[in-house]
């Protein structure tokens, strides 16, 4: 007769150094703040961090819709008044414990605005935008033909882009990504083609010659 089984015990537990390098991960997670209880001087020093965070880090800087935080059908008018506020937010000369950060966002800011103000230039990144609009449709199994009234009304809730994870426009985002540095990696293949030959070029009449 066999002996009846014991029940299943604890779990282990993992290792010590699984264990102790969890816990340091753990540690090292910034702390949420509770903003209530900041001064507006600090909050105004988080507003700040977190803007040149959002440029720096988080997103495309060959995007300038994405760098400035704005939808394809911003105006100039809205373009040149996001771009004053965010520039005047993190102007390096109110930032000197983080001047070097501020410095690089504020340039990419400016950069940015430049772009969508020149005519030619937009009208391509545009093009790159609807591109990128009829591939995350595409991925969804919705028609690419939809218009962008059509689409902000399958945003509401119960329509089919409602609780999307990424968002419908995170997803645009990922493909204009993916579409400009592809483009980018064409063109930099195609220069080094076109320095190649011309260095073939270049060194046949010398060899004929020796």
């Amino acid at each position: 007769m066999e002996s009846p089984q014991k029940p299943p015990g604890p779990p282990p537990r993992p290792p010590p150094s699984l264990r102790q390098r969890t816990q340091s991960q753990e540690a090292r997670m910034p702390k949420p703040i509770d903003e209530s209880q900041l001064s507006p001087k600090e909050r105004y020093v988080l507003s700040q961090r977190r803007e040149v965070d959002r440029v720096l880090l988080r997103a495309f800087r060959m995007n300038p819709y994405d760098v400035l935080d704005l939808t394809q059908d911003a105006d100039d008018k809205s373009i040149q008044k996001a771009y004053r506020k965010k520039s005047l937010l993190i102007h390096p000369d109110k930032m000197a414990d983080d001047q070097a950060r501020a410095e690089e966002a504020f340039d990419l800011l400016k950069k940015s605005l430049d772009h969508l103000l020149d005519a030619d230039r937009r009208k391509l990144l545009d093009e790159t935008v609807v591109s990128a609009r009829c591939l995350a449709l595409r991925e969804l199994g919705l028609p690419m033909t939809l218009t962008p009234e059509e689409i902000e009304l399958e945003k509401v809730p119960g329509g089919r882009l409602d609780q999307l994870a990424p968002s419908f426009d995170d997803r645009i985002k990922i493909f204009v990504k993916d579409i400009v540095l592809d483009e980018e990696l064409k063109k930099r293949k195609k220069d080094v083609d076109e320095w190649r030959l011309h260095d073939t070029l270049q060194s046949s009449p010398a060899e004929a010659r020796s």
